[in-house]
């Protein structure tokens, strides 16, 4: 059988490139876009035409019917890689014909701004076609592959040798896509034909995102807006000025910075190769992409539903900028209901409806997987892992991408993945951070924590200050075994925590629930990462151990404070 495949980039040269939050999404939709473009013009000028991936017809979600080829979800839908079944002639005419589009578009754009200004400069639009035809890398092969090969893995690993080839600007001093991706008046024209009218929003305005839907309707909060929309970094600050005087003793210092979350898909490939193996395995994989792609819609839909920015979301990969919690108020009281965390749980209850527990029409993705994961004991099921870096708003945006990319590369895809890890990086330029496989005891532990209520603004802080001197009291106590250990935790929390604020007002004899959930913590994490091996790495684990507990501690204590501290 033969087959077509391209790739195109440089994705993350060109994210790495760009600072503001309009930017950056026209970044990453630009690539999504130009796929969009291609699969086009290669399904209606090669009818009856396969893709393998991505899905490219219509889809049924919740009922309704969604055509995203020609559907505006202000998301790239579309991946950076397609798989023909078949050999695709005119490719490269059709290249050439949606980047002559492109750079018709950019042409456009970017004279419009140069008009504006005192002497009207007229950029060549040749020099934006040679600059755009060094910079795109577009690279496509045809192979032929037997019957009995997985054509998603063997074409994957050809496409990531040709990525490795990417080609250098010589002259780097006029970047032209910069200019058109970071646009001001008017926007460029992939936010204008996405968001319509509607400006795209700043950091700030991310991180305050929950006030919008209760104040959007009042005119202080228009006006705070208005003069956001205005400026500059004195504007921003006038803003928060502003939101405050509106929401008054509700404000809560989180809504001053912003989570940028990176998801990516676990034990994918293989995955693909069980479904390789299946008797009807042209039918699901099939199944398989028609589902990457419905996923992406849900979680799209999803994010928004939480105040967040998508970014990204072709297949199992996906990018957003998010609120770090949610409040609802209570009479006077200001309750935590949602957080980042939250969220993570809501799309991988979606990710398993589509992958994990799928068993609908005939394809039955859940018992390929029972099956594989009792025949072999190496089998790990499809998952997610998450990286999220919180920093603050003006802390540069290409910044926290990177911070993401390293939590979740270097951490949550290590080992058994199916892990969620995160770093706090303060306005003062401290951090902390920690991570969690999702599975475990401890995270189940740490999202009830996480809405666990207490009474006093202090509590939290007074915990993590009794706690700190005992650093070295924990360290030992955790190179117990399990017994003993959890037996000189519960002495260790009765000791510390024994005035009448610690006590639980129904049972003097326990702590109140924060404190019993926090005690509860520390047992699953020491049980799930025993200290022991050599000095060395028994101290290692143990400060790990540490890092994990603070870091939880510190984060529930993040966002319920009304100001900075670093303490």
């Amino acid at each position: 059988m033969k087959y077509t495949a391209l790739t195109i980039g440089p994705i993350h040269k060109t994210l790495k490139s760009v600072k503001s939050t309009k930017a950056i999404w026209a970044a990453s939709y630009m690539f999504s876009f130009l796929m969009k473009e291609m699969i086009k013009k290669i399904k209606e000028q090669n009818e009856g035409i396969e893709f393998i991936l991505p899905y490219t017809e219509e889809v049924e979600i919740n009922g309704k019917t969604l055509k995203p080829l020609y559907e505006n979800f202000q998301t790239g839908l579309f991946p950076d890689r397609f798989i023909i079944k078949g050999k695709v002639d005119d490719l490269q005419n059709i290249i050439d014909e949606v980047l002559e589009e492109f750079t018709k578009g950019v042409f456009d754009d970017i004279n419009n701004i140069k008009k504006d200004e005192e002497k009207p400069i007229v950029i060549d639009k040749n020099l934006i076609k040679i600059y755009l035809e060094n910079y795109i890398n577009f690279y496509n092969l045809n192979i032929e592959l037997s019957d009995k090969e997985n054509a998603i893995l063997e074409i994957f690993k050809l496409l990531d040798s040709l990525e490795l080839q990417q080609r250098v600007i010589e002259d780097a001093s006029k970047n032209y896509l910069i200019d058109f991706l970071e646009q001001k008046y008017p926007y460029n024209y992939f936010v204008r034909g996405e968001f319509t009218k509607r400006p795209f929003p700043s950091t700030i305005e991310i991180s305050t995102a929950e006030f919008y839907e209760r104040y959007k309707d009042i005119k202080p909060y228009k006006e705070a807006v208005k003069k956001l929309k205005e400026g500059n970094d004195e504007n921003q600050i006038e803003f928060i000025k502003d939101i405050k005087n509106i929401v008054g003793d509700s404000f809560r210092n989180y809504q001053k910075y912003i989570a940028v979350v990176q998801a990516d898909g676990d034990n994918i490939g293989t995955f693909i190769k069980s479904l390789y193996e299946q008797d009807n395995k042209e039918e699901n994989i099939k199944r398989f992409s028609k589902n990457l792609l419905c996923f992406a819609i849900e979680a799209v839909k999803l994010i928004k539903s939480y105040n967040g920015t998508p970014i990204y979301a072709g297949g199992d990969d996906l990018l957003y900028f998010m609120p770090v919690a949610q409040t609802t108020l209570e009479g006077n009281q200001v309750i935590i209901n949602k957080t980042v965390f939250s969220l993570i749980s809501e799309i991988d209850q979606i990710f398993d409806k589509y992958f994990t527990n799928y068993n609908e029409n005939g394809i039955d993705f859940k018992s390929i997987i029972e099956k594989a994961v009792k025949e072999d004991k190496d089998f790990k099921k499809p998952t997610l892992s998450y990286g999220i870096s919180i920093s603050y708003y003006k802390y540069p945006l290409n910044q926290a991408l990177e911070q993401g990319a390293k939590q979740l590369f270097e951490q949550a895809k290590t080992g058994n993945k199916d892990a969620v890890s995160f770093t706090i990086l303060k306005h003062s330029g401290n951090y902390f951070g920690t991570t969690f496989h999702k599975k475990s005891d401890s995270y189940t532990k740490f999202m009830e924590l996480i809405t666990t209520p207490f009474e006093k603004d202090e509590f939290i802080k007074s915990i993590i200050r009794k706690l700190d001197p005992q650093k070295a009291v924990l360290m030992a106590i955790g190179e117990k075994d399990k017994d003993e250990r959890n037996n000189m935790i519960d002495n260790f929390f009765t000791n510390n925590f024994n005035e009448s604020i610690h006590k639980d007002k129904n049972d003097n004899n326990k702590l109140v629930p924060f404190l019993e959930n926090t005690k509860e913590l520390v047992k699953e994490i020491y049980e799930e990462e025993k200290v022991n091996g050599t000095k060395e790495e028994k101290v290692k684990i143990n400060e790990n151990n540490i890092m994990k507990i603070y870091s939880a501690l510190r984060f529930i204590e993040f966002i319920h404070n009304k100001e900075e501290r670093d303490d």
